[in-house]
């Protein structure tokens, strides 16, 4: 099944979905994706998807697709990868393990989580909150001024959005949220690596809350590392993989499969384990109305 063609139809679908690819397509609100030109903007969509084949004919397991530094060789994204490519091949191209760690840095992922001309620490780490962890921000409660506060010339994004956390009502949500997305900041809006910002060095390290305890990580690698490791994440993946695949619901019918998909994910070849291990499931052969 997996080695049909159009199995890849189903990936790109998923990882369009789970990582919000389509941000990518909006020539209003993005016209500085549009001017890299059309075979650029491909690439940086096709890439995801690309990956995640090409791990699954490897046999490689989530942890793997969270902290990898190899990706599908790109022509088109050679000059946004720039020096962060260390060596390519037809099969495989390896990435600067500093810079680059895992799905979540792949240049499309980051600029579809990003703004025209600006990173988006809040998009970023929102996307992680909802689609890697499950556990989404509530929305802004009503009345809530969402502006940031002016803090006047030459303040970095960060300093912008810590400024935001003096207030108790913003603090609350977009402390860890946005204390996830800092982890990001070296990666700018067309997912290209930096040092600096306005002239200031970039300051990736910060700490947020992950499976009930509170983690400390050093930029995008870092990051990469703890939510490898994270029940939570590899809980969180396979739901969304079952909700994909047979809109499992999340209730606690559908509890057992989840938990099964998640242990399968995290173990060797885990990534097509979990996918054969999904399309057995009575979930996926019967549908939920179907089931006892």
């Amino acid at each position: 099944m997996l080695a049909d063609a159009r199995s890849v139809g189903g990936l790109t679908d998923f990882v369009d979905q789970w990582l919000r690819l389509e941000r990518l397509d909006d020539p209003s609100a993005r016209p500085d994706l549009v001017a890299l030109g059309e075979e650029t903007l491909a690439a940086m969509r096709a890439e995801p998807v690309q990956l995640v084949r090409m791990l699954v004919d490897d046999g490689a397991d989530l942890a793997t697709l969270l902290t990898t530094n190899e990706t599908a060789p790109s022509p088109p994204l050679a000059s946004i990868y720039g020096s962060d490519i260390l060596e390519s091949s037809d099969s495989v191209a390896k990435l600067d393990p500093t810079r680059r760690a895992g799905i979540l840095t792949l240049p499309g992922v980051m600029a579809a989580l990003a703004h025209a001309g600006a990173t988006s620490p809040t998009r970023r780490g929102y996307t992680v909150l909802a689609n890697f962890l499950c556990t989404p921000p509530p929305p802004p409660p009503p009345g809530v001024n969402t502006t940031l506060p002016d803090v006047g010339e030459g303040q970095t994004t960060r300093e912008r959005l810590e400024a935001h956390f003096k207030s108790p009502t913003c603090a609350g949500c977009h402390k860890p949220m946005d204390g996830i997305g800092f982890a990001f900041e070296s990666i700018d809006w067309l997912g290209r690596t930096r040092d600096d910002e306005l002239g200031k060095p970039i300051d990736d390290t910060t700490t947020f809350p992950l499976d009930g305890r509170s983690v400390t990580v050093d930029g995008a690698a870092g990051f990469a590392q703890v939510i490898a490791a994270s029940p939570g994440v590899a809980t969180c993946f396979a739901r969304q993989w079952a909700t994909y695949g047979a809109g499992v619901p999340d209730k606690e019918e559908a509890a057992c499969l989840v938990a099964d998909l998640a242990l399968e994910v995290r173990e060797p070849e885990g990534l097509r384990s979990m996918i054969l291990r999904f399309v057995v499931s009575d979930w996926y052969r019967k549908g939920p109305g179907e089931l006892p």
